[in-house]
């Protein structure tokens, strides 16, 4: 029978692989995140020459 201890040990390595579990799933959720970012970035810098080239060629 176990005892207390090592009851207690496993409660923690258990809780412990979780959290594990958890900052790996966030860190992947981060980098799904900054693709995007990245993403929405160039889109803007693109949107942006357009809109300078644009205003450019009008004068």
């Amino acid at each position: 029978m176990p005892t207390s201890a090592e009851c207690g040990k496993q409660s923690y390595e258990a809780k412990i692989q979780s959290l594990e579990e958890n900052i790996q799933k966030q860190l992947e959720q981060i980098e799904g995140i900054n693709s995007q970012l990245q993403t929405a970035l160039k889109q803007s810098q693109d949107l942006a020459m357009r809109a300078f080239d644009s205003s450019a060629n009008t004068k």
